[in-house]
């Protein structure tokens, strides 16, 4: 996608991965260190680990049960420039993966920022939020993580 915004580059603010421990899961996001120019598309490692002491199951399709948000370092939301539809298809039982304790599902995500509200300078904070509210009905009898986790990670975006 072009875009009609001037290249910024963008450098990331090495900072160790944030993540959230509750209920058996940690749920991760990592970027790598290093410069970025604004238009390139950012991998960003997302991981969910099992730190329970039984087997999890987890839909599989992560791209439809994460929200991503960016904001200034202040707290000021940024309107995205792109609505992502997360409402994932009705599930099969293959659906989920199984994760078993100390175990981890990973993704890696491409994101272009600009598709954020990211268009000037400056420092902000991408907010990952994982959300699964799977129905029993859904479930199959497994035993689907549901529940929600937040972390972020500081980037900063330079001339």
């Amino acid at each position: 996608m072009k875009s009609a915004f001037p290249a910024f580059t963008l450098a990331l603010i090495a900072i160790p991965m944030f993540a959230q421990n509750s209920s058996g899961i940690l749920f991760s996001a990592h970027v790598p260190s290093g410069s970025h120019k604004i238009a390139e598309r950012l991998p960003i490692e997302i991981a969910i680990e099992n730190t329970g002491k039984e087997a999890i199951y987890i839909y599989g399709n992560l791209n439809y049960l994460i929200s991503l948000f960016a904001s200034t370092t202040n707290g000021k939301d940024l309107a995205p420039n792109a609505i992502i539809e997360t409402m994932p298809p009705p599930p099969v039982k293959e659906s989920f993966t199984k994760v078993e304790p100390g175990h981890s599902l990973h993704i890696v995500w491409k994101e272009n920022l600009k598709s954020l509200g990211i268009q000037v300078p400056g420092s902000y904070v991408l907010k990952f939020e994982y959300q699964s509210n799977f129905s029993p009905a859904f479930s199959f009898g497994l035993p689907v993580w549901n529940g929600s986790q937040s972390t972020t990670v500081t980037v900063l975006v330079s001339p």
